[in-house]
């Protein structure tokens, strides 16, 4: 055996030191990864209920622009959506318009407003 059996309180210090850092650094980045993926989810969500939202409205009758839609899809999340004639298309043998839909999905995330914007388009009847 050495003359030396263990380390000293100067390394055992350093040692402890060089832990917390990491052990800071790691907490961190958990954090930051766990923003992430809400921020995800909420995003994921929205555009579910987007893409939902558009085909009811893809699906409705006679459409009438200039019109504007909005409703409530749960706490803190709703839908507004705009309908306008796209003129360059004229009118086809049926006498249906090709009629611009833009939905617009927002929620609130803390006390931000974020938002999914989607725009289709459709021949319909225009009233």
């Amino acid at each position: 055996m050495s003359g030396r059996d263990g380390f000293s309180l100067l390394e055992v210090a350093v040692a402890t030191l060089l832990l917390g850092l990491a052990a800071v650094g790691i907490l961190g980045a958990t954090r930051e990864s766990m923003t992430a993926i809400q921020a995800a989810r909420e995003h994921e969500r929205a555009a579910a209920l987007a893409g939902s939202k558009m085909n009811e409205l893809l699906a409705r009758g006679a459409l009438v622009p200039g019109a504007a839609l909005s409703g409530s899809l749960g706490d803190a999340t709703g839908w507004e959506a705009a309908f306008s004639v796209v003129d360059e298309f004229g009118t086809d043998a049926a006498g249906r318009k090709l009629i611009r839909i833009r939905l617009e999905v927002w929620w609130r995330s803390g006390s931000e407003r974020k938002s999914i914007d989607l725009e289709s388009y459709r021949r319909s009847e225009v009233w």
